[in-house]
């Protein structure tokens, strides 16, 4: 859908081009570690972002609407993302958790339906695509600050050399 990440020199991905409202990304990897437990994603502020980020909607901030784990053996190719196993995500915290509330007006999503709605961490692990989790606090100095959450799996996963990760 025009978006582009540019893998940064301190491994950080910066996420440029057209946001639309609603869309997917699917980051794949490889890791050295021997076991994975959780996940942690940080949202760090970068001057190419509106209004400095972290998030790429127009006040800086984002919404995640589900957040999935999969992972495949080292033979696997990343073009059968979809039959990689999936392995459940059964809790997640935030740094930030804003109450429930309809997403604005402003986020059209090409549809005439306005179910959308944000607030906390638990919106990201609903397994609903109509719900997420938000760093907009409504004001820019909370909202415009790095954040960070934590996705725990149902399982402790033993990483093999060359296994893949998304």
């Amino acid at each position: 859908g025009g978006q582009k990440m540019y893998r940064m020199k301190d491994g950080s991905f910066l996420c440029q081009g057209y946001a639309p409202t609603k869309h997917s990304v699917t980051v794949q990897m490889t890791t050295n570690l021997p076991v994975i437990t959780a996940f942690r994603l940080e949202q760090l502020n970068d001057p190419n972002l509106p209004m400095g980020g972290p998030g790429r909607s127009i006040y800086g901030s984002c919404a995640l609407s589900e957040f999935d784990f999969r992972i495949a053996p080292a033979d696997a190719t990343f073009d059968k993302f979809e039959e990689w196993e999936k392995v459940e995500v059964v809790s997640a915290i935030a740094d930030v958790n804003p109450p429930v509330k309809p997403l604005g007006p402003e986020y059209p999503d090409r549809t005439d339906s306005r179910k959308a709605t944000t607030g906390g961490i638990e919106l990201a692990i609903d397994k609903n695509g109509e719900t997420a989790w938000t760093t907009d606090l409504g004001g820019r100095d909370e909202t415009n600050k790095p954040h960070y959450a934590i996705f725990k799996l149902s399982k402790a996963i033993e990483v093999k050399p060359g296994m893949k990760l998304g």
